[in-house]
């Protein structure tokens, strides 16, 4: 199976759409691309955080899974997106993880009790988040076409190239060490 130009992608949304009230829920996002073939994609936004961290969300009538924060890349829990905001994830190396959720040749999207048990084989590149994005057969093609979305390939020197400012930049910073294991130089003192 080949994945598509867009797997195991970046898109940001165009900053262009500051200005558009209809698009307020997607300002300054930044959507790792998991899985995108001809029914349709499904992603991640790493930009935004529940406001409570990952050990004040488990607790014994809480859905989340147990998992040890100090595994996560991040002690905070993602909001994901606007679907299926009740359903909690673990995004992490697909090398690691059991044949369980989402996965491309990189990172892996796994739900289940498994899942999040494989977190302590992650070395902290894992992340936990709730709710995704997801698009219908042809429909991200339409918004790339129409500019909604700016795409950017997953590869570690073009990303760490671009001067990204906040808020994005942290998210690709999140997502470097997630997806390479590294974070980007730090630029020199003059």
């Amino acid at each position: 199976m080949i994945d598509s130009p867009l797997t195991d992608s970046l898109l940001l949304v165009n900053p262009a759409t500051a200005d558009n009230p209809k698009l307020s829920h997607i300002h300054q996002s930044l959507i790792y691309i998991v899985d995108h073939s001809e029914a349709g994609t499904i992603g991640v936004n790493l930009n935004r955080f529940y406001s409570k961290p990952l050990s004040e969300l488990v607790g014994p009538n809480s859905r989340l899974p147990t998992v040890d924060p100090e595994r996560l890349t991040v002690p905070h829990v993602i909001f994901g997106g606007p679907l299926a905001g009740e359903e909690f994830w673990v995004l992490q190396s697909a090398a690691h993880t059991p044949a369980v959720g989402l996965s491309n040749r990189a990172l892996a999207l796994g739900f289940s009790p498994d899942a999040f048990a494989a977190v302590s084989e992650q070395d902290g590149r894992a992340i936990v988040g709730a709710g995704s994005f997801g698009w219908g057969p042809g429909q991200l093609e339409r918004e790339l076409a129409d500019g909604l979305w700016l795409p950017f390939p997953s590869h570690y020197e073009l990303l760490t190239a671009i001067p990204f400012h906040d808020p994005p930049l942290f998210a690709i910073h999140l997502f470097l060490q997630l997806r390479f294991g590294q974070r980007p130089p730090q630029p020199h003192a003059a």
